[in-house]
C-alpha cells in the first residue's frame, strides 16, 4: 500500500546525512579527481521507516560511488510513513574542487 511522508521530513533525514554523502564523494574523487555531475537514486521507505529497494537511476558511471551511496542510503532511518510505504527519487549533484576552480578561472 502506498503511504505518504512529508517532503520536509525526507529532506531532514537526507540533510542530516550530508557527511555520509560527502565521504562517499571524497572517496570517489581519489580515483577520479574530476568526477562531477548528477546522480539520481530511488529508494523505498518501508512502514517502519527503514530503507529498502535502493537503485541508482542516473549515475556518474563510478561503481565505488554507487556502492558507497547505496550503503549510506540503506542505513538511513526515516519517520514511519503514514499508511504504507513511500518511494523517494532524489538527485545528488556533485562538483569537484577542480571543476569549481575551472569555473572561477573561466569567469575572470
Amino acid at each position: 500500500m502506498k503511504g505518504s511522508l512529508a517532503a520536509d521530513e525526507i529532506k531532514k533525514v537526507i540533510s542530516a546525512a550530508k557527511d555520509q554523502v560527502s565521504a562517499c564523494y571524497a572517496l570517489a574523487l581519489k580515483t577520479k579527481p574530476n568526477l562531477s555531475g548528477r546522480l539520481a537514486m530511488r529508494w523505498q521507505i518501508d512502514a517502519d521507516g527503514a530503507v529498502s529497494t535502493i537503485e541508482v537511476l542516473e549515475g556518474l558511471k563510478h561503481a565505488e560511488l554507487d556502492k558507497c551511496l547505496t550503503a549510506a542510503v540503506g542505513s538511513w532511518k526515516f519517520p514511519p510513513p503514514h499508511e504504507g510505504v513511500v518511494s523517494v527519487t532524489y538527485p545528488f549533484n556533485f562538483a569537484s574542487r577542480v571543476d569549481r576552480l575551472d569555473l572561477q578561472t573561466a569567469k575572470r
